[in-house]
């Protein structure tokens, strides 16, 4: 391919049989070079001297114009990928006028060296030194301008995409570049090669470097045999050599236009490619996000929803005030329990604050500004009057929280209502008073015993019983050391741990063991009899069986009361059958 370009250049040589100005090969070696390697220079080496032994001159100039061209070719290569990026110098525009600057300055090696042999061979005349010197400096030059980039460009892309609709286009494209090429270097004597530009744009805009830098070799090509057979305002205004050196000129810019429009478009490609891509991934994790931010959504919501349900349950709202903005949450509990439909009303202390009840309002402005100014958690217990008139009772507990200055910047905290506990609690209350007035007012003894036996409780008629003056004198002690004289007796039996409350023993109360002067313990006198002697009480009947506890206390009415008030407060139950 070197050889064949290189004879088809020689035979445009006109100022001399070894110089030309129009010299595809300085392209075709740097482009090889810039793809295959240094490993390429032995081809075009032996194509350089092959052209040139079997043009002109002998085997020394032959062999110093291949050295010259070979070495210009490695050179130019080498500064290339130093200095302009290598095999994609054409992609930026900095390093395309890099590329153009260094082949103008490696096309000297090649044109001195060439020169000078000749010169000294006696194959040029050193006065024509000069305009051969610049004959061939130019056509190399140009040469790896113009072909250089489509060599680069097809071993960079080798295979086409175009789409039924570009081939379309880009068979207009070459129309109108043959046809706009025939009417200026052919049809017309008129300067018109600017008109070339237009279809070169057109071809780099819409389908980029590799097919501009193509056009500009065709036209170039159409271009150069116009001119040879005289046609074109280039022939017929000059000579041969000047018009291809001029045609030659303008193919250059020509080619740097279009590859300076095509790496542009190329490198908008690139960005909107690369911004797809940004895109493309950025929806990604966008979606991605989103999906997340979802799906922890609809935890929280969840989350929310049995919150409420929570607080709704146990009748806790919570709440919450930014200091700083002035601004306040309520939960939706919250605005339950003050009476209020959910987010009926705007959420204002002062509004609460006209809720409380008149006798404790003071108390609870107090609490709060002292929870305020001492930087401390507060609770408390307040009633509040609800819009419907209802009296409510209330635990409120709250935090306060400060920043790194010890500045408040919000308070929270939370109300439970806690009116139906309060009412439960004053009816045990009463309960418990009314048991312990029937059990103080009751002249039989009645005892809390615990599940080992021990006392912990008795009214007076139990203690005048057992002769003693106070009740801190006998409780911790087992009631099996305990005597008692009277009448009818109930125990109440603590439950043991894990078991529900026990039940009532009843039964007779036994007599105190008498003891003798010796410290023996005498036999108990008959219970029944001492039952029957019991003064002021009439002894209950006793079945004919003897097992006196159950039948005893049941057939008492006083003692009936009292056991039945009992299993009410305590659930607690009688122990039937057992003896005291």
């Amino acid at each position: 391919m070197y050889a064949l370009a290189g004879k088809l250049g020689l035979a445009l040589a006109f100022v001399n049989p070894s110089t030309t100005a129009v010299w595809p090969p300085t392209g075709i070696a740097l482009a090889a070079i810039l793809i295959f390697g240094p490993r390429a220079w032995p081809g075009i080496f032996a194509g350089a001297f092959l052209v040139n032994e079997t043009t002109a001159g002998s085997v020394a100039t032959s062999l110093a114009i291949a050295a010259g061209n070979t070495f210009e070719a490695l050179v130019g290569v080498y500064l290339v990928n130093q200095f302009a990026a290598g095999p994609k110098v054409l992609n930026r525009g900095r390093t395309l006028a890099l590329f153009v600057l260094l082949a103008a300055l490696v096309s000297t090696v090649s044109a001195t060296v060439g020169v000078t042999a000749l010169a000294l061979a006696g194959f040029a005349a050193w006065p024509e030194y000069g305009r051969i010197w610049l004959t061939w400096w130019l056509g190399d030059a140009i040469g790896a301008v113009v072909v250089a980039p489509v060599l680069l460009l097809w071993a960079a892309h080798p295979r086409v995409a175009w789409t039924r609709s570009q081939l379309v286009e880009l068979a207009a494209v070459l129309l109108s570049l043959i046809g706009v090429g025939w009417a200026v270097f052919v049809a017309s004597d008129y300067p018109l090669g600017f008109l070339t530009l237009p279809v070169c744009i057109w071809a780099a805009f819409r389908f980029g470097q590799r097919e501009a830098a193509t056009a500009t070799c065709i036209l170039s090509v159409l271009a150069t045999w116009a001119t040879v057979h005289g046609y074109g305002s280039f022939a017929t205004t000059q000579p041969v050599n000047a018009a291809l050196l001029e045609l030659q000129l303008l193919m250059a810019v020509t080619t740097i236009v279009g590859l300076a429009v095509g790496g542009a478009v190329a490198a908008r490609h690139a960005a909107e490619e690369a911004l797809r891509g940004s895109h493309a991934a950025l929806k990604s994790a966008v979606d991605a996000r989103t999906r997340e931010l979802q799906s922890t959504l609809e935890q929280l919501l969840i989350s929310e929803v049995r919150f409420n349900e929570a607080q709704q349950l146990a009748h806790i709202g919570g709440w919450e005030w930014n200091v700083r903005d002035n601004t306040e949450t309520w939960s939706n509990e919250f605005f339950r329990i003050f009476g209020f439909e959910p987010h009926a009303v705007d959420p204002r202390f002062n509004k609460l604050l006209d809720l409380v009840y008149p006798e404790d309002r003071e108390r609870v402005s107090t609490c709060i500004r002292d929870a305020i100014d001492n930087r401390h958690p507060f609770e408390l217990e307040q009633r509040i009057i609800r819009p419907d008139g209802q009296v409510r009772t209330l635990r409120a507990n709250g935090r306060v929280v400060v920043d790194d200055q010890g500045q408040v910047v919000r308070m929270w905290g939370t109300a439970q209502d806690i009116t139906e506990r309060k009412k439960a609690e004053e009816t045990v209350r009463q309960s418990e008073r009314r048991l312990q007035t029937i059990i103080d007012a009751e002249p039989a003894c009645v005892k809390l015993v615990s599940s080992e036996g021990v006392l912990l409780d008795m009214n007076q008629a139990g203690l005048d019983m057992i002769g003693a003056e106070k009740l801190t004198q006998v409780v911790g002690r087992p009631v099996t050391d305990l005597g008692f004289s009277g009448t009818l007796g109930i125990s109440y039996r603590q439950p043991e741990r894990g078991r529900e409350m026990g039940g009532l023993a009843h039964g007779p109360v036994r007599a105190p063991a008498e003891r003798p002067q010796d410290g023996r313990r005498r036999p108990r006198r008959d219970q029944r009899r001492h039952r029957a002697e019991a003064p002021g009480r009439p002894a209950p009947p006793v079945p004919e069986d003897g097992r006196a506890g159950t039948t005893r206390w049941r057939h008492h009415p006083r003692l009936q009361q009292l056991h039945d008030h009992a299993d009410r407060v305590y659930g607690a139950r009688p122990e039937a059958g057992r003896r005291r």
